[in-house]
């Protein structure tokens, strides 16, 4: 048997001689993983929500009333250049009369036409709401501006919002990964305690710390693959049954992320992630064991 055979059969064993353990283990590195694919999942939809608002969240730039040919355009070039503007698009006083129809009733045919009191604008997108109002004072000084929508309170929010929402996908995710490693680590641990002697009788016959390290490590990859496979099938069904049994498509006028479309990623990360998350916990316990002297290990 070659040197990597006999060094998996080992891990096979620990794992069978330590099964109550190692399925407990499973079990809460599956609900850790499970939590934090929710908490990525949900996290997605809410920032796409917010992604989406924003981009509908136009600044309508209104033109003087007397604005010639010429100089507008000039206006809807330098509006096009000035930094982190995404998009410009012109918004004529007819379109934008059209829209208070309703409101106006009958004295909406009294504007239509040359008697529209209304400005031609331009509607336009920024890339980064966060310079909502550094971006609105360089439109403002724009030759044949004649005023610009504010809607900074709204651009805040939307701004406030993606911060909180990274910032809680960033510590759900912290505090699910010390947790997974302290449960791994103690599985390992517990096989290690149960073949302390064999690993001390190895080590006084020459064994390296590299050769009775990998045995551990394998074990914890494995419970972490394991781990990952089974909490992404879980997700994946529990995911589709809330949007089925709430009914949501969609938020507001953003679709929801369909499972299918993350389904590979899910899978994948959620394989490597319970690796790692294997490999960090079983480097923990095997690497304080390592440096207890023999004896003092065993007392």
């Amino acid at each position: 048997m070659s040197g990597f055979g006999y060094l998996f059969k080992e891990s096979l064993k620990g794992i069978w001689k330590n099964r109550l353990l190692s399925v407990a283990s499973v079990g809460i590195l599956v609900c850790c993983l499970l939590l934090t694919g929710v908490a990525v999942l949900f996290c997605m939809n809410l920032d796409a929500l917010v992604d989406k608002v924003g981009d509908n969240n136009n600044i309508s730039v209104f033109m003087n009333y007397d604005i010639s040919a010429k100089d507008r355009k000039n206006l809807e070039a330098n509006l096009k250049k000035t930094d982190n503007v995404k998009n410009v698009v012109f918004y004529s006083k007819e379109q934008g009369i059209k829209e208070f129809s309703k409101a106006l009733g009958e004295l909406y045919d009294e504007f239509d036409g040359e008697d529209n009191p209304l400005p031609d604008a331009y509607k336009i997108t920024l890339e980064d709401l966060s310079r909502y109002n550094d971006t609105v004072a360089k439109i403002e000084k724009i030759k044949g501006v004649y005023k610009v929508s504010n809607r900074s309170s709204v651009a805040k929010m939307l701004t406030e919002i993606s911060s909180m929402v990274a910032t809680m996908g960033f510590w759900v995710v912290s505090i699910l990964i010390l947790i997974s490693v302290f449960i791994v680590s103690t599985a390992i641990r517990t096989t290690i305690y149960a073949r302390r002697a064999e690993i001390s009788i190895m080590k006084s016959v020459g064994a390296t710390n590299t050769f009775v390290r990998t045995p551990f490590i394998i074990e914890g990859i494995l419970l972490g693959l394991v781990s990952g496979f089974i909490s992404s099938v879980l997700l994946k069904f529990i995911y589709e049954a809330l949007l089925n049994v709430f009914k949501i498509k969609s938020i507001s006028t953003v679709e929801v992320i369909s499972f299918s479309s993350v389904a590979v990623q899910v899978f994948a990360v959620s394989m490597v992630f319970g690796a790692v998350l294997g490999i960090l916990g079983s480097a923990v316990s095997i690497g304080k064991y390592l440096r207890l002297e023999g004896n003092e290990a065993l007392m």
